[in-house]
């Protein structure tokens, strides 16, 4: 073997990681796992977002059927305003309001449902909206 400049023999040194690379690819490391926690913590709260949704969207839908039950076959109501909570359905975080008006051009009551709910300090609201024909009477047909 050659001597190497420095008086060393080639296969006498030492070959392994040297500090400055352990702590480089600590480094990348850290950042890598600071990436990968934020974006597990972000799908988690699209998860927690996302059943919420799917939560209004049921109650919702569930609380537009008690009301086209309630006005279906009614006269004309001028104007109506309800609210209250879902906590008798086992979700006291969200609430509802509905109003219910008269489309005359469509000879129906028009009925719509809003649910509210708070998360995060932000509050949230789904709505959704139907029409309940009113009841038409012919003359010809009552004698």
């Amino acid at each position: 073997m050659k001597p190497d400049l420095h008086g060393q023999d080639r296969c006498s040194r030492r070959t392994g990681f040297v500090l400055l690379d352990v702590l480089v690819s600590m480094t990348i490391l850290a950042v890598a796992g600071t990436a990968l926690i934020q974006c597990f913590q972000a799908s988690i709260d699209a998860q927690r977002r996302i059943k919420s949704r799917s939560q209004a969207i049921y109650l919702t839908q569930s609380r537009i059927l008690d009301m086209e039950f309630l006005y279906y076959g009614m006269e004309s109501v001028r104007r109506a305003q309800h609210h209250g909570s879902y906590r008798d359905m086992g979700f006291p975080d969200m609430a509802w309001e509905a109003s219910v008006k008269v489309d005359r051009k469509r000879y129906a009551h028009e009925i719509t449902v809003t649910t509210l709910w708070e998360q995060a300090n932000k509050t949230y609201s789904y709505s959704m909206t139907t029409l309940v024909p009113l009841p038409r009477y012919d003359d010809r047909l009552v004698r």
